[in-house]
């Protein structure tokens, strides 16, 4: 009879084994190495997860928990975001469901740290459940981040008074970007070339950025204003040309962007500029006919480029600038820190030897 049992036990083994879905989740960050980017105050680690899930189900997200260690091995801190409470924060990170055999980008939730923190060794521990049946699935991976170690003496790429409409923030469109959405991976996307970027604007005493209704480009109090090349270097690659875009409306043609896969089209008319050392401003936006610089021009700092516009992917007047490894579209960002400039906190001002700048910033070159 206990041989019967013991068979019996291992038939239905056997066949649950070969009913149930195989579940296993692949983690891996991007870019790699993560780099330490210095902050007001803080140090920023801005990049992602790319989750795969390898099973036959779709899963769902229960936690993200992480661990940091000092170079000794010595517990720094934790912390977590789960599925508690009535509005739970693992909602926060917008992606909560992870079809199988399908990439997905999950943004890292553990953004900004005290710069006084040592960031030696950090333990991403991830908690799934397949969303039909029960169980629950856990991978980690381990970061180990490196400073970031700035080669280029950066200038504001504008005079005046400015404002960082939109940064690198864990909430900034430029940090939201899917590498696993159709459109990107059609175009062969490896990076998001806009995590560190940022958008310059200007806004009046009472924070508007626009006269009148806003409904003209005039309206708008950044646009017109001088693009300056924030260090020496040479014009690897420029356009002009291309219509500014009506107030609110969207200027990117899918089939050209498609046919071409030239993501540049999407920052309307631009000027890419090689400081010659790894390092590559790319400016995006510009005004129709202002660029005035051709590729192979060498400039020095401060070195007008060409106008603030409202070209290619833009719905209002503002310069989209960001520092990257490469002279390519593809390339990884890199965090651009700014040298000589003023911080505003209201009536007060600091003056900055070198620092970042980050969404809602109010800044000017000294």
């Amino acid at each position: 009879m206990k041989i019967r049992y013991s068979c019996l036990f291992f038939a239905l083994s056997l066949m649950l084994s070969l009913t149930l879905p195989a579940a296993g989740v692949e983690i891996a960050v991007n870019p790699d190495p993560v780099l330490i980017a210095p902050g007001d105050g803080t140090q920023n680690l801005n990049f992602d997860f790319l989750v795969r899930n390898t099973g036959e189900e779709t899963l769902v997200i229960l936690s993200v928990r992480l661990t940091v260690f000092d170079a000794g091995g010595a517990l720094v801190t934790r912390r977590e975001i789960n599925r508690m409470g009535m509005r739970p924060s693992i909602a926060t990170l917008g992606v909560t469901e992870f079809a199988p055999g399908a990439m997905t980008v999950l943004l890292n939730p553990f953004q900004e740290f005290p710069v006084r923190m040592p960031l030696a060794s950090l333990r991403y521990e991830l908690e799934f459940t397949p969303k039909e049946s029960e169980g629950e699935i856990r991978s980690a991976v381990t970061v180990r981040p490196r400073p970031f170690g700035p080669k280029t003496v950066l200038r504001l790429p504008l005079d005046g008074k400015v404002l960082i409409g939109d940064g690198n923030d864990f909430y900034a469109h430029h940090r939201r970007v899917d590498l696993g959405h159709p459109l990107l991976v059609q175009m062969g996307m490896k990076h998001n070339p806009t995590r560190h970027g940022m958008d310059f604007i200007v806004a009046d005493p009472d924070g508007k950025t626009y006269k009148n209704d806003g409904k003209l480009l005039e309206d708008y109090f950044v646009f017109g204003r001088p693009v300056l090349a924030p260090a020496a270097g040479v014009v690897a690659d420029c356009i002009d040309g291309r219509p500014d875009n009506k107030i609110g409306e969207f200027g990117i043609d899918y089939d050209e962007l498609m046919r071409t896969k030239n993501g540049r089209l999407l920052g309307g008319n631009y000027v890419v500029l090689d400081h010659g050392n790894g390092e590559v401003s790319f400016f995006a936006h510009m005004q129709k006919g202002s660029v005035k610089v051709q590729k192979g021009d060498r400039i020095k700092a401060g070195q007008v480029l060409g106008l603030v516009g409202n070209s290619g992917d833009s719905f209002w007047p503002h310069l989209h600038y960001q520092l990257q490894s490469g002279t390519g579209f593809d390339e990884e960002s890199l965090p651009a820190v700014f040298h000589d400039f003023r911080r505003y906190y209201g009536s007060k001002a600091e003056k900055i030897k070198s620092g970042t700048v980050n969404t809602g910033d109010l800044v000017e070159s000294r």
